[in-house]
């Protein structure tokens, strides 16, 4: 239980509003929300990266942006992770050009597939 403790403390304390750059790739991350009667302990905070790396050829790899919503829930001494991130393509084969999920939907689905997820251990 102890080390489940800790992931939520790190959680906390350096993956929830911050700033991060990694090359060229931008990773905000918002403030924490607690989302009540789930788990032990459960946390979500928007997430986004500007400059996010893909894998088409001929591209530089670093040229579009995505969002989503980022959940850690400790259950008993289970961590559950839930990192829903994405990019909806403004038409299909334009895939250079788009905006990030959006972040009601995101939340609400990081919550839905948490909630499973925790149905299913009990």
């Amino acid at each position: 239980m102890a080390d489940a403790k800790a992931k939520a403390s790190y959680v906390r304390r350096e993956l929830a509003d911050d700033h991060t750059r990694e090359g060229r790739q931008v990773v905000d991350t918002g403030p924490i929300a607690g989302i009540t009667q789930l788990a032990d302990d459960c946390v979500s905070f928007s997430i986004s990266r500007k400059k996010a790396a893909r894998a088409i050829p001929g591209s530089d790899g670093n040229e579009y942006s995505m969002s989503g919503q980022y959940l850690y829930c400790r259950y008993r001494n289970i961590n559950i992770v839930v990192d829903w991130e994405g990019f909806n393509y403004s038409r299909p084969w334009a895939l250079d050009a788009g905006t990030g999920l959006d972040g009601a939907t995101a939340e609400h689905d990081v919550e839905r597939i948490a909630r499973a997820i925790v149905a299913a251990l009990r």
